[in-house]
This record gives C-alpha cells, sequence and structure tokens, in this order.
C-alpha cells in the first residue's frame, strides 16, 4: 500500500491536475468567448458597411434623379 509520503504527493498532484484543468476550460471558455464576440462584431460592421454602401448609392440616385 501506500505509504504516507507517497499518498500525499498523489494527492498534491491530483489537486495540480484539477486546478491545471479548471485553469485550461476556464482560459478555453475565455478565447471561445472572445473569438465569438469578435465574429459577431465583425459581421456587424460588415453589415453596417453594406447598409452605409446601400444608402450611398440610394443618396446618390436620387441626387441623379433630381438632376434630371
Amino acid at each position: 500500500m501506500y505509504d504516507t509520503a507517497q499518498h500525499e504527493y498523489v494527492s498534491y498532484l491530483r489537486g495540480r491536475l484539477h486546478f491545471i484543468a479548471v485553469y485550461a476550460r476556464t482560459f478555453l471558455d475565455i478565447v471561445l468567448h472572445v473569438i465569438c464576440v469578435f465574429a459577431a462584431l465583425m459581421q456587424r460592421r460588415k453589415e453596417m458597411f453594406s447598409f452605409l454602401c446601400n444608402h450611398m448609392r440610394t443618396h446618390k440616385d436620387h441626387k441623379i434623379l433630381a438632376a434630371l
């Protein structure tokens, strides 16, 4: 069976592994969250850009029609 020192070492390793696993999972959650937010912002920016392009195009068409 285990002697006391070996038992303490094993429980120490288990504690460290648990800490590393929790830390890694939290880190991955944060990274995924940041990626999702960034992707949503980029999508939103693309939509805004396309909206502005369409708006400018329509505005220009109105100016041309008004000039005629």
